[in-house]
């Protein structure tokens, strides 16, 4: 582009093939009217977000409800769950869906736990929450301060807090953030979201403030009442809720039914009349070496016990899949066997009745044998 940039001042000008001074001169005149039309496309961008701040009210409308997230916890619980890891839980939780406000999804669905750990709020962001809903200066101050801030996401982090708020029946702290978070709304749709440069988001900060500074102001009176729209849906949608919890609650308590635990594969005789027993396979074999080394050494150790209970121990600690893979192992090696045992005393002496009758006939039939052979 350069060059062909040369090659058209020489042809236009053939004296500025042999003097340099010359197509200096000419490339700087050319400098010059590149730097006057940007100017004046800079004008004209802003010209059009004067315009499009006018158009507020009829452009901006929005499509709302289209996202749905886990509720969080409770902001106490959720800090201390980041203190320190959960250990993994062995019962079901009741899952319950909220909405976001007014955010077309991208086209690549993330899944809920990606949703809420993008709806971070940053520390700017629960400052700016702070600033009470009729101090309009003194936010178009801090937002300046921290355009950072005037975008989707951390709008979207405060309607969660609405959320919340809203669900402990504290209404008008969850309407005041709603107020906050569609200030954030708004700027960032003027600034592309927080992907224009700084000083165009500042700009579009001063725009929309000096639109709904004015009481009487259409836009003022638009966004005020979005501000109504948005948090009545809210409240709408926490009863909703509310009454889910309540009816499930109730289900519960009426059915006696209590939370499922995971599910865990224990090894056990199907037979009343039979026990498994567990075998160290014989040194030198081909199970022994299924044994020593597929086998992980918790369950080595395990067999060794000789207890079906030590066992049972270790499977507690595996999930379904990891337990079936140690199970086809077992299989491999022989290390569970079945055996049958006597189920109390009295039985075990009518069987040695039985067997010491049997006996008596069987040297009875030997001996009248023997008889008839030497007769």
């Amino acid at each position: 582009m350069i060059e062909d940039l040369f090659v058209q001042i020489k042809d236009d000008h053939p004296e500025t093939k042999t003097d340099g001074d010359k197509l200096i001169e000419y490339l700087k005149e050319h400098r010059n009217r590149i730097d006057d039309v940007l100017s004046k496309q800079t004008i004209k961008l802003d010209d059009l977000l004067y315009q499009k701040a006018q158009l507020i009210v009829s452009d901006d409308l929005h499509t709302g409800f289209d996202r749905s997230f886990l509720n969080k916890d409770k902001p106490e619980e959720k800090e201390e769950n980041q203190d320190k890891p959960k250990a993994p839980e062995a019962k079901k939780t009741t899952v319950t869906t909220t909405e976001t406000i007014n955010s077309p999804k991208p086209v690549e669905e993330n899944t809920d736990k990606e949703i809420l750990d993008e709806l971070e709020i940053l520390p700017a962001t629960k400052e700016f929450a702070k600033i009470p809903s009729d101090n309009l200066s003194k936010a178009a101050e801090f937002l300046i301060k921290h355009p950072s801030i005037c975008t989707e996401q951390q709008k979207d982090a405060l309607i969660m807090t609405a959320f919340d708020l809203q669900l402990e029946n504290k209404s008008d702290e969850a309407k005041h953030i709603v107020h906050q978070s569609l200030l954030l709304q708004y700027v960032g749709q003027l600034s592309d979201n927080g992907k224009a440069a700084p000083a165009n988001v500042i700009n579009a900060i001063k725009l929309f403030f000096s639109k709904i500074a004015a009481e009487s102001s259409p836009a003022k009176h638009a966004f005020l009442e979005d501000v109504n729209q948005t948090f009545n849906h809210i409240k709408g949608r926490c009863e909703i809720i509310k009454e889910e919890q309540k009816q499930n609650a109730a289900n519960k308590e009426g059915t006696g039914e209590e939370e499922e635990e995971e599910a865990l594969i224990q090894l056990k005789a199907l037979d009343d009349n039979t026990e498994l027993s567990v075998n160290i396979p014989q040194e030198g074999t081909k199970e022994y070496e299924i044994f020593t080394t597929k086998l992980p050494i918790e369950f080595q150790n395990a067999i060794k016990t000789e207890s079906i209970d030590e066992v049972n121990k270790e499977f507690a600690k595996l999930k379904i899949e990891d337990a079936e893979r140690i199970l086809e192992i077992f299989n491999e090696c022989g290390v569970i066997g079945i055996s049958g045992y006597i189920e109390d005393e009295k039985e075990f002496e009518e069987l040695k009745k039985e067997y010491a009758h049997e006996t008596a006939n069987q040297e009875e039939d030997q001996s009248a044998s023997v008889e008839d052979t030497v007769d």
